[in-house]
């Protein structure tokens, strides 16, 4: 899907994409200009949610994390529980395109008591422990809680990756 709109390649000369599941997933289509949603999205956060991804110059693909097997265990009290992110998003943080960071986002509309312990767990155990292994790339943590600030959101959270990146590099 990387050459959709782009002359002279396969996909080429497709204008339009039409979504039956709204978009749930994403590719690296910079040729994206418009993103009609031609039936309810259900939530306000979920058409924001699709709008800014596909929006935004840095994220080349996305997935909703539906039937993956992402599941990340956790603490809530004395109580194992599952965790499955909302989004798997590829996102250039100028390392290029053979080294894209895979950033998991969650989208809070509302933040429960446990919504702690899973940022808790992704930031201080999973996202470590993974980087650490070495074997999967490399991956970050984001959590969005406001519709309103969740572009803004996305955009400081790309550009502190962005920053570290680069502090690593002159290192």
């Amino acid at each position: 899907m990387n050459t959709v709109g782009k002359p002279d390649t396969l996909g080429g000369s497709i204008r339009y994409v039409v979504s039956v599941s709204m978009l749930t997933e994403g590719w690296d289509a910079r040729t994206v200009t418009h993103v009609l949603g031609v039936r309810a999205f259900g939530t306000q956060l979920l058409c924001e949610q699709v709008i800014g991804r596909e929006a935004h110059p840095r994220v080349r693909a996305y997935v909703k994390n539906h039937n993956l097997g992402l599941e990340v265990p956790y603490r809530y009290g004395s109580e194992t529980r599952r965790y499955l992110p909302d989004f798997i998003v590829l996102v250039d943080d100028g390392r290029g395109d053979d080294d894209l960071l895979r950033l998991v986002v969650e989208v809070k509309g509302y933040r429960r008591e446990d919504a702690k312990d899973k940022k808790k767990t992704m930031d201080v155990y999973w996202v470590p422990g993974v980087n650490n292994l070495g074997a999967c790339g490399r991956w970050a943590f984001a959590e969005l809680t406001d519709v309103y600030e969740m572009e803004e959101d996305l955009e400081a959270a790309l550009k502190a990756r962005f920053r570290a990146a680069v502090e690593q590099a002159v290192r």
